[in-house]
């Protein structure tokens, strides 16, 4: 009979006892065909497809990504319905992830099952994870505190490192285009006799442009070097261990003004984590995951540093036990235990030394969840009790119901509750900081409807949520807000025909300070993206469009509201498989260099056209 296997933060069914990591590498082979329904793992932790999944999800295959005008993690993820993105600049700058008009703080962004969430700044920097290092992307809109804890407010999203499939395979990928643009990746991996490995680097860099308006008249580049790598291997027919490696780093560049008087920070994200799995009996495993992720920055005046570099790490021991209850219900038991520790030294700023900061606080949680079905009814009930050394006890849950009608038509209910705690920079950082702040609250109620069919797939969802004691800048400190409240909805259709693929999405999101009945900044009402891609011989060429309303933003000179225009770009790409193991692509973004403004004074990326000649073997 079919086992439970586990590895990380996600379970999959299979026949086998291998690790989690061969088995989802190998499950999208099984449904190559699904193509217009693929599979996701991380609303529930357990593999299912788009269709069987009670929840909004969106999920980028590697195909998707090379087929896609984005250079960048978080150019994929624009114009997902409900996903709206700011960026301060160009590429490597400071950007935030806003999922249903949740705060930038609110997206629990994972590689490979570890947060990068470190409780530093709290949001995951999506700007320093090199698209070239992602095998899958899988994005989850919702509450999903009650299997991940804090962080998961407005969502998840999953990026997936590539893993192979065969004895051996590599690939060698060289890029050059405007600004300046070089890059480089080169991957190897294999899998045999149950044990994988696979090595990814990676190097981008960019010229840039100008990063905010009016100061310092000059391109402000952007520097990247990474490593991806890993191993796991079936040890005994009851076990199997594991480990990987992810870090990336490198240089940005920015105007003085912006910061404190730098004008260049050196970064560093990592996370490394250790893994076992257990086959107890047929009906239950048991993971066992040490895991450790860390920020590092360190800023600079025209070259000279600024004192040593703001550590951030976050450690994390995890159990976690699966047991098949029943042929149609899975239970799942685990504890987790947290550390977070934020280091800042002594620097000097533009108005003069700023405090050293060394602060650290633990979390311990445990949480289960039961996940099944009855005939056509499927659901999903979860509970997590969270004990925060800094800001005490949290339960945090949800319930979710489907009902399949059939492929064409399946409705769905949710409700779910989330928490985030404050974090250290805004607790602590000197000038800008409250130490009084509260754990901001949330819960959100979802109505969808789902289907899919031999060439097209839809998805329609409406959401309400209420965020109680909402942390806002309104000067320049933070501060609680009583609540905001925000309602929306979402809605997309793809359809194949022939050698025709056409996508449309579109979001609405209504975020408000109920305070004041203000929009909350940096959140566009409305935001959309339409797809086309035709396919001959060997082929492919793709047009997109993405485009977003009005929004507005903080004037932090004069600490004014001020209102951004909407606009809309067009993106395009094209490549062509020149022979086995060769393929020429070419990428044009904002083609027609419109301005896309999404964080006030600062410049968007402008066009950049960039060309890639890719070998497999």
């Amino acid at each position: 009979m079919p086992v439970h296997v586990q590895r990380g933060d996600i379970i999959v069914t299979t026949p086998t006892r291998l690790s989690l990591a061969i088995a989802i590498t190998l499950a999208p082979l099984a449904v190559e065909a699904e193509e217009l329904d693929p599979i996701v793992v991380t609303s529930a932790k357990t593999v299912e497809t788009v269709n069987q999944s009670n929840a909004s999800v969106t999920t980028f295959t590697r195909e998707d990504i090379e087929n896609s005008p984005a250079n960048t993690l978080d150019e994929l993820l624009i114009g997902i319905p409900g996903i709206s993105v700011a960026n301060s600049g160009g590429y490597g700058k400071q950007t935030s992830l806003f999922t249903r008009g949740t705060e930038s703080n609110h997206t629990l962004v994972m590689v490979d099952g570890v947060r990068i969430n470190t409780a530093q700044e709290g949001a995951g920097l999506i700007q320093h994870i090199p698209l070239s290092q992602v095998e899958r992307v899988e994005v989850v809109r919702g509450p999903r505190s009650s299997l991940y804890g804090s962080d998961a407010l407005g969502g998840v999203v999953q990026v997936f490192s590539r893993r192979p499939d065969v004895s051996f395979e590599g690939m060698t990928e060289l890029t050059a285009g405007t600004e300046d643009t070089y890059g480089i990746t080169q991957y190897l991996g294999g899998a045999q006799d149950g044990t994988r490995w696979d090595l990814t680097v990676s190097g981008l860099q960019t010229g840039g442009n100008d990063a905010q308006k009016g100061f310092e008249p000059d391109d402000d580049g952007f520097d990247n070097a990474s490593i991806n790598g890993g191993f796991e291997s079936q040890v005994t027919d009851n076990a199997a261990v594991g480990a990987r490696l992810y870090q990336s780093e490198g240089r940005y560049e920015f105007d003085q003004s912006s910061t404190m008087g730098a004008d260049k920070s050196d970064f560093l994200q990592r996370t490394l984590q250790a893994y076992t799995d257990l086959q107890l009996s047929d009906r239950a495993s048991l993971n066992l995951t040490l895991s450790e992720a860390t920020e590092r920055r360190r800023d600079y005046v025209d070259d000279q540093p600024q004192g040593k570099s703001t550590i951030g790490t976050q450690t994390k021991a995890s159990a976690t036990l699966d047991y098949v209850v029943l042929a149609n219900m899975d239970a799942k038991l685990g504890f987790e235990r947290t550390d977070d520790d934020y280091d800042q030294p002594t620097q000097q700023g533009a108005f003069g030394p700023t405090p050293a900061i060394d602060e650290e606080r633990f979390n311990n949680a445990v949480f289960g969840q039961l996940l099944g079905g009855w005939k056509a009814f499927s659901y999903q009930l979860g509970l997590r009790h969270d004990n925060n050394e800094q800001f005490g006890e949290h339960t945090t849950g949800n319930a979710v119901i489907g009902y399949e009608i059939t492929p064409a038509a399946k409705p769905y209910a949710s409700y779910g509750t989330a928490f985030v705690t404050p974090t250290f920079v805004d607790l602590y950082f000197p000038g800008f900081s409250n130490p009084n702040l509260d754990p901001e609250q949330g819960e959100t109620a979802e109505i969808g409807l789902k289907g899919s069919g031999d060439h097209w797939r839809y998805s329609i969802a409406a959401f309400y949520s209420e965020i109680e004691d909402l942390i806002v800048f309104p000067g320049s400190q933070p501060e609680n807000v009583d609540s905001s409240y925000i309602r929306g909805g979402e809605a997309s259709v793809a359809y194949d025909w022939n050698q025709w693929w056409f996508e449309l999405a579109a979001g609405y999101t209504r975020a408000v300070n109920a305070d004041s009945d203000e929009q909350l900044i940096r959140r566009p009402k409305w935001s959309g993206r339409a797809s086309a891609r035709y396919e001959i011989s060997d082929v492919s060429l793709r047009a997109d469009v993405r485009s977003q309303g009005h929004s507005h933003d903080t004037d932090f000179a004069a600490f004014q509201r001020v209102r951004m225009a909407g606009f809309a770009v067009t993106d395009l790409s094209a490549s062509w498989k020149v022979r086995d193991g060769v393929e020429l692509e070419a990428k044009a973004r904002n083609v027609f260099d419109q301005e896309a403004e999404t964080v006030f004074g600062y410049n968007d990326r402008g066009r950049l056209v960039t060309a890639t000649i890719r070998f497999r073997y």
